[in-house]
């Protein structure tokens, strides 16, 4: 797969991975889809790093994207938790102003999925614009050009 095709697969990967997340009342083993999930997040983070990192692309480029990968690590120690919580009922009954341990992870899950998908677009969008060298090619203020057709 071309390095551009793996990074614009990363966000729509994330996108379903939040899906799975968000499953309202989850039978036992959503939670579990979901690290799997999570678990091929990070493994394309890093792949997509790792491309990244041979090629030419500004230091920026790369340094979202390695922001990327250590979020996506990040999320999966957090859906981790949530399914082993999900599986044990660990502190089910605890609160912390008024949350449950399971609703706290969630929004973390969110908020950190949501982030990786921002990272992630902001990546593909940079590297497929360096790509086509469209940063040398200026357009008049107002002006909104056809996208070239394809070869």
């Amino acid at each position: 797969m071309k390095l551009w095709g793996a990074l614009y697969g990363m966000i729509w990967l994330a996108f379903v991975t939040i899906v799975v997340l968000a499953w309202p009342n989850p039978p036992w083993a959503v939670p579990w889809i979901a690290l799997l999930a999570v678990i091929a997040v990070a493994a394309l983070a890093r792949s997509d790093f790792v491309h990244l990192r041979e090629t030419r692309v500004p230091g920026r480029v790369k340094r979202t994207a390695s922001a990327s990968y250590g979020l996506a690590v990040f999320l999966a120690v957090l859906a981790a938790l949530r399914a082993l919580q999900a599986t044990f009922h660990w502190a089910a009954t605890w609160t912390i102003l008024g949350a449950t341990p399971d609703s706290l992870l969630f929004l973390l899950e969110l908020m950190v999925g949501l982030a990786i998908i921002t990272q992630a677009s902001a990546v593909a969008i940079a590297f497929d614009m360096w790509e086509d060298r469209d940063f040398e090619k200026e357009t008049a203020p107002g002006e909104l050009p056809p996208a070239p057709r394809p070869h």
